[in-house]
């Protein structure tokens, strides 16, 4: 069903069978693993003024993989970050979602008389279910900054005053802005203030160095654009660290060298295939070799430190052999 696309035209489309109410991400192997837009069509016969709102309410988001939507009208486009869901469960029972909105404000001058299209396209993830999606004019401005919460995220970084946790910010704005403050201050009396730069409109992620925390820890959220201030609070809880370990497979044939020029035969070229084998604990850079024209490489790096230790087969020119 709908292999040839969406597309939704106001007063012509039936939305019970016009509109699917699930659309699949670029993780979901049974839609071919892509991006499936999905486009609404309105028509206009004179131009608005004012600030207009597209609200896409959800019944629910992919509980481990929640894709990036990104929602264009017309020419303008914003992205926007979903907050995972709760369980498939939401499939078959609305009762067990958890339901979210997201919004994009336009001007009026910035649609069209004539046709005007929205498209939402799913990046990054897995699917997502529909609820309702309205478009209309706003009784009031929309503030600046809206939808503030105070995210986990797993990654660390270490640095000469040790090792730091991340947390994110997350955040809808109107329109993007040149600087946005933020400042994060904990119940055991630690704060930390960042000021970010060039934030674009849609949701936005604002990542924020904290101390380590080992056991969980209420902290106070303020976002600060221009002269709005936006406050929450939330909570900081210990995340589990990873050892990655990246390895090089050796090569499964020799490389030949044609007489003459000194190159190597592309069609025996060898194709070393990475694996990435998480394993929890802290991290230390390792690596092992082996002798000839095979060698392992084992790297281990700690996810979000400031250079991640990504081993390379430096003496790969010297696998290029002849033939006896």
């Amino acid at each position: 069903m709908f292999a040839n696309g969406v597309r939704f035209e106001v007063g012509k489309s039936d939305p019970a069978k016009d509109w699917p109410f699930i659309q699949p991400g670029t993780t979901d192997a049974s839609a071919g693993s892509r991006e499936r837009p999905q486009q609404i069509v309105f028509d206009l016969d004179q131009q608005l003024n004012g600030v207009y709102a597209l609200r896409v309410d959800l019944v629910d988001v992919h509980s481990s993989a929640p894709p990036r939507m990104s929602i264009s009208i017309n020419d303008i486009s914003q992205s926007f970050r979903l907050r995972p869901g709760v369980s498939d469960a939401s499939l078959s029972d609305p009762a067990n979602a958890r339901e979210q909105i997201v919004a994009m404000y336009v001007r009026g001058q910035d649609l069209k008389v004539g046709e005007n299209t929205v498209t939402l396209t799913l990046s990054r993830g897995s699917w997502v279910l529909y609820d309702c999606i309205s478009f209309g004019r706003c009784a009031q401005p929309p503030k600046a900054v809206e939808n503030l919460e105070l995210c986990p995220k797993f990654l660390f970084k270490r640095g000469r005053d040790g090792l730091k946790q991340f947390v994110a910010a997350s955040v809808d704005l109107f329109v993007g802005r040149d600087r946005v403050r933020a400042e994060l201050v904990s119940r055991k009396g630690w704060r930390v203030e960042r000021e970010f730069t060039d934030v674009p409109a849609g949701r936005s992620e604002l990542e924020i160095e904290v101390p380590e925390v080992t056991e969980p820890q209420k902290a106070h959220l303020k976002v600060s654009v221009g002269k709005e201030v936006l406050e929450a609070d939330g909570l900081i809880v210990p995340q589990k660290k990873w050892r990655i370990y990246y390895a090089v497979e050796p090569p499964r044939h020799r490389l030949h060298w044609p007489a003459g020029p000194h190159r190597p035969d592309p069609h025996r070229q060898p194709h070393p295939r990475p694996h990435v084998v998480p394993q929890p604990g802290l991290v230390e850079p390792s690596s092992r070799r082996t002798p000839g024209p095979s060698r392992y490489t084992n790297c281990a790096a700690a996810q979000g430190k400031s250079r991640v230790c990504a081993a390379h087969a430096t003496h790969t020119r010297q696998l290029h052999r002849r033939e006896p």
